[in-house]
């Protein structure tokens, strides 16, 4: 039957209605083997039509995965993306010869920087901080799916614009912050108008939140401690500049998977 989708998006569905892998579905179709039931139908007739009115599927199915975990999300935080992998990867590497790490998680949304860090990492101690109450409750629920009753971490409701001397003495500070740009904002595609403003806007130049957190979080860290940004594009140089400026040294820029400047970090 056509849907009016990409292939591998109904697939996506179905695998989801059926609690089975993509490759499965690939290989029943192949086979000929395909067949849903009638309230399986329904269901995916369901997911197709909020797709083609501009949800996306992480949304319609309330189901993101990144690196090893799965994280619950909707509408009131931003979808996982596999760029984001590249912050956690590096900010792993940065803490394997430390002993029981402290890690602060700014503008946490669904949780899957803290979560996936501690996920791979049991010796971290993790505190994650969002302004958004609706962010906070989305991040326990994703501690208990994918950590359980992990003691080692924390979600705390946190207005990044004022630090107020609740944090002190961690080896890390990780933050995806908003920064899209005011005319980013206006220019946004369908999918990504359905995500919360308030984790996307980072004022006029997208550069609100990397000036805020790296002169109001310096004193949270340790000496020797590092910064760790994702950065959208074209930003890494500018946010270079912000870091020098409040003192961080030993800058580096990582690149994604596409060759696109993606993680800027700074030390103390």
């Amino acid at each position: 039957m056509e849907y009016g989708l990409d292939e591998r998006e109904v697939d996506f569905f179905i695998a989801e209605i059926l609690d089975i892998s993509l490759s499965d579905v690939q290989i029943q179709r192949i086979s000929k083997k395909l067949v849903l039931n009638k309230d399986e139908q329904k269901k995916l007739d369901f997911y197709v039509k909020m797709r083609l009115n501009g949800h996306p599927l992480q949304y319609i199915v309330n189901k993101a995965y990144f690196m090893e975990c799965v994280f619950y999300v909707d509408e009131n935080v931003l979808i996982p993306r596999s760029d984001t992998e590249i912050l956690v990867e590096n900010a792993l590497k940065l803490l394997k010869n430390n002993t029981n790490p402290k890690v602060l998680d700014l503008c946490c949304g669904s949780g899957c920087i803290g979560i996936s860090m501690l996920y791979e990492m049991p010796s971290l101690s993790v505190v994650m901080a969002d302004i958004s109450k609706k962010a906070i409750k989305i991040s326990k629920k994703n501690i208990i799916q994918n950590l359980g009753s992990n003691k080692n971490i924390n979600v705390i409701l946190h207005d990044i614009l004022k630090n107020d001397n609740i944090f002190s003495e961690f080896d890390m500070i990780c933050s995806n912050p908003p920064y899209l740009s005011e005319n980013d904002m206006k220019n946004l595609d369908k999918d990504v108008k359905k995500e919360p403003i308030l984790a996307l806007n980072g004022g006029f130049d997208g550069l609100d939140f990397y000036r805020l957190i790296s002169e109001k979080y310096y004193k949270s860290l340790k000496i020797n401690g590092y910064l760790v940004f994702e950065v959208g594009i074209n930003q890494s140089e500018e946010v270079v500049k912000i870091l020098k400026k409040n003192n961080y040294k030993d800058i580096k820029i990582i690149k994604d998977y596409n060759k696109i400047d993606r993680v800027v970090i700074g030390k103390k």
